[in-house]
């Protein structure tokens, strides 16, 4: 799914995050609610356009999913709307090594994750 991504400008921050809620939401049914559910976001970018600010979608999820939130930062610092301590987990990437090795430590307990599929 990744290599199918391309970039069309903006950033659409809150509308992938409830994508991604549905799609996991979906196999927490599946999975009759057992097992750990992470929305990983990789970002090279600040909501945009404006509508697309994350933060009331974020509020909600953390309040009443069991969705634990990691966000990498790439190439944008540590100043970031989902940079949020004690709630989400966050790690500013500044080279294509840090965004794998955050990636990895992100994944760590995957059984199927392996990060060299991404290096192309």
């Amino acid at each position: 799914e990744l290599r199918q991504v391309r970039a069309a400008g903006g950033t659409p921050l809150a509308s992938s995050i409830e994508l991604a809620e549905r799609q996991i939401t979906a196999q927490a049914q599946r999975q009759l609610g057992y097992g750990e559910y992470h929305l990983v976001i990789v970002t090279d970018g600040r909501p945009d356009p404006p509508s697309e600010d994350p933060t009331e979608v974020v509020d909600r999820l953390l309040a009443e999913t069991p969705i634990v939130v990691h966000t990498i930062g790439f190439c944008i610092g540590d100043d970031h709307v989902l940079n949020q301590p004690g709630r989400t987990f966050y790690l500013a990437a500044d080279s294509s090594e840090d965004l794998e090795r955050g990636l990895d430590s992100v994944l760590a307990e995957a059984p199927s994750f392996d990060v060299a599929a991404f290096s192309d």
